[in-house]
């Protein structure tokens, strides 16, 4: 039998569901079919951010390999996620390719800065 009882449960239960899906929807990063199958798709979501600008970095300069100074090298996270994610480009722990973030100093003195970029500093070393 329905008495107001009832329908009182159903109508909060109806209105905590609606507000539900539009939290959840309103929180959820929608892809389309085309993000899914592109090269690279949700990398800027699942790595760290300087990761993923130093790999586009390398691609600009068109490096063949690099080396990593600072914190891109003391930080494990980064520094196991850069070699991953950038390869093919090759780390070389000698390569005269030095990238730093903006806030960290090289300690190398035969060094001249090239460029910048997204917080990232590009050396090339003798």
């Amino acid at each position: 039998m329905i008495n107001k009882f009832n329908i009182l449960k159903i109508l909060v239960e109806t209105v905590f569901l609606i507000l539900l899906l539009v939290f959840i929807i309103d929180n959820v990063k929608m892809y389309s079919a085309s993000d899914i199958v592109t090269p690279g798709a949700g990398a800027s979501d699942a790595i760290p951010h300087q990761v993923y600008e130093l790999n586009k970095f390398i691609i600009r300069l068109n490096l063949n390999d690099f080396a990593l100074e600072g914190k891109l090298k003391s930080d494990s996270l980064l520094f196991q996620r850069s070699i991953e994610y950038i390869y093919p480009y090759k780390y070389e722990e000698k390569s005269k390719n030095i990238f730093i973030l903006n806030d960290d100093r090289l300690i190398q003195e035969d060094c001249m800065k090239i460029d910048s970029y997204e917080g990232i500093d590009y050396y090339e070393c003798k």
